[in-house]
């Protein structure tokens, strides 16, 4: 999805995302986290990209989503206030997992549950993000984190890692 998104923040052509391998303190430099993420296979250009015209159209709904009726209009009025736009699409889905036990009557325990989500990027800098949280007490909470973790990135300048793998 984050591949998506990122195709829509570059007008249509997608890129390689980078994936946050490690948490470093601003204090002292040391590790707090890291992570040894699998980067997935990326399949070629030609199946990724999208015709600007469409991508056009998707970022004007996108828009839309962020501005003061739309479901993540705070993220939208957080990152306006820090100078940007904001673009993002929201969702609820449901889920079904199949646990291996089996219940009293000798059949497998089917779990229903959902997942809140929200993917977006900025206008005017290179970061998409996509957050999605199972089985989250509130349809907005992916937006909620979002709200935090957008203004970091942008302090951060997460845009451009500093860190060679």
């Amino acid at each position: 999805m984050n591949i998506f998104i990122s195709a829509l923040a570059n007008n249509g052509k997608a890129c390689r995302p980078n994936v946050i391998s490690r948490i470093v303190s601003r204090e002292n430099g040391e590790i707090i986290e890291k992570t040894n993420p699998k980067n997935p296979v990326y399949i070629s250009d030609s199946y990724t990209d999208i015709e600007t015209s469409e991508a056009l159209d998707v970022i004007t709904r996108m828009e839309g989503v962020c501005h003061e009726n739309g479901a993540a209009a705070e993220l939208g009025n957080i990152i306006k206030k820090l100078g940007y736009t904001a673009a993002a699409e929201t969702g609820t889905a449901g889920i079904s997992q199949i646990n291996n036990h089996l219940n009293k009557s000798g059949e497998k325990k089917v779990t229903k549950g959902t997942i809140s989500w929200i993917a977006c990027f900025l206008k005017e800098r290179p970061f998409a993000m996509v957050v999605a949280l199972q089985n989250a007490k509130a349809d907005s909470a992916a937006v909620k984190i979002a709200c935090e973790i957008l203004p970091l990135a942008i302090d951060m300048s997460l845009d451009e890692p500093p860190f060679e793998d």
